[in-house]
């Protein structure tokens, strides 16, 4: 096969996209073509500088403004595809899903659109009826079962000799505990379109955040003060961790973990509360007791999938018992499981989306087509001054940990190694965590 594509992984949220896209880059490497992946502005400049009619994996949709790079790329000749991290799984309604994340309604630029299982898939073809949906399920699934214990089995020996017997308490209150404020998120949702289906989505999202937020609380100072158990607070990549440093920092029992993949946490734990968070679809999965306490918030929420699948006490009493050994686990739903996410902890996922993106190479791009807006110089360092003075910069140095040289090649050589591929991988550091990946 030549190397006739170079293959563009922008990332967004690194702590949850990285070990997928990097398993998905090792595979395309092994069949001798080249991938850019990392910091997803620097891997766009990349792009977007591209005359050989690369392909660009795109981490959403297209929101309804904005994004007018989509355009330019097409029109010089890039095949256009993506995948949301979330959709299809998160919520169990799509639609509910689709008011938070407007973006995959708007397929009509790209030549594929992978979805993780059949909910997605129905769902993305009916509000995309002329767009290329292809059931593939997610690389980011590869590693929640078998195959993500024996890859993250280092880190997870490092978790359980620093801290055992642990319930691992999982955090999505990224409005109540947001990094931006009001003023710079309402800029930032208005710039891209969202409607006021948004809008008020968000509102019923907050106020329910707001109490999600107090009955954690409560329960985590419930369980300290009735059992031995240790305390994880993983929260989500781009929440603020002030309020829960600021409740617990005193007490030596209670950790706060906001870094690194959440798959080795959730593996070295003993129980996994969540709230609806894809964490809780991932810890059944895992096949550890899993306990949702949305029940317990009666604020109006949207309907989750992960809360469908796990424990579902009525009481914080209910939830106490629930923790005893002698509880049993929830049931394993596969049907259910094999519903919304396709061939979890599977290489033949991988595999699958890689004949996919392969497979586009024999589209033929007419580079003459217009261009709606090409975005000028002058706008792009604008933005860039404007960014820099933003809360956004801190939002998304949050989104965008360093990865360095070390690890990067550490981690591939662990990738390989499962995917069992023995073509040695060049890798050469482009800057801000962005890497290009070829076979030597």
């Amino acid at each position: 096969m030549t190397n006739n594509r170079t293959y563009y992984f922008p990332m967004e949220v690194f702590t949850r996209e990285f070990y997928g896209k990097l398993a998905l880059a090792t595979e395309l490497v092994s069949r001798n073509q080249k991938v850019i992946i990392g910091s997803n502005h620097l891997v766009r400049s990349f792009a977007l500088e591209d005359k050989a009619h690369g392909c660009y994996y795109e981490i959403k949709g297209q929101s309804p403004s904005g994004m007018d790079y989509l355009y330019q790329l097409k029109n010089q000749g890039m095949i256009i595809c993506g995948q949301d991290e979330e959709a299809g799984i998160s919520y169990a309604n799509f639609n509910d899903f689709k008011r938070f994340r407007p973006e995959v309604g708007n397929l009509k630029l790209y030549d594929a659109f992978f979805s993780w299982g059949i909910p997605d898939h129905k769902a993305l073809i009916e509000v995309n009826p002329r767009a290329n949906i292809i059931q593939t399920g997610s690389p980011r699934s590869l590693f929640w079962s078998d195959i993500g214990r024996e890859f993250f089995a280092k880190e997870v020996e490092l978790i359980e000799e620093k801290i055992q017997n642990y319930v691992l308490i999982i955090s999505n209150t990224t409005i109540v505990n947001s990094i931006l404020n009001k003023r710079e998120s309402f800029r930032v949702t208005n710039e891209h379109g969202y409607s006021n289906d948004y809008h008020a989505a968000f509102e019923i999202r907050k106020k329910w955040e707001i109490e999600a937020h107090q009955t954690t609380v409560s329960v985590i100072n419930t369980i300290l003060e009735n059992s031995d158990l240790q305390i994880v607070i993983r929260t989500h990549p781009v929440e603020n961790i002030l309020k829960w440093e600021e409740t617990f920092s005193g007490n030596p029992r209670v950790k706060i973990c906001p870094d690194g993949p959440l798959s080795p946490l959730i593996f070295a734990s003993k129980i996994v509360i969540h709230a609806g968070s894809t964490a809780g679809i991932e810890s059944v999965i895992a096949q550890k007791k899993t306990i949702s306490i949305e029940g317990l918030i009666k604020a109006n929420n949207f309907e989750m999938t992960a809360t469908k699948i796990s424990l579902q006490p009525r009481s914080i009493k209910e939830l106490m018992l629930m923790l005893q050994d002698q509880y049993p686990m929830q049931e394993y739903p596969q049907d259910l499981l094999e519903y919304f996410v396709t061939n979890w902890g599977n290489v033949d996922t991988l595999r699958k989306q890689c004949d996919q993106l392969m497979a586009l190479h024999s589209i033929k791009r007419d580079v003459n087509a217009p261009v709606k807006h090409r975005e000028s110089l002058y706008d792009r360092i604008y933005k860039r001054i404007r960014y820099g003075k933003s809360d956004y910069l801190a939002v998304h140095n949050k989104k965008r940990p360093r990865i360095s040289l070390d690890q990067l090649e550490q981690d591939l050589v662990r990738m390989s190694q499962l995917l069992q591929i023995d073509k040695e991988i060049n890798v050469t550091p482009l800057g801000e965590s962005t890497f290009q990946l070829e076979a030597k």
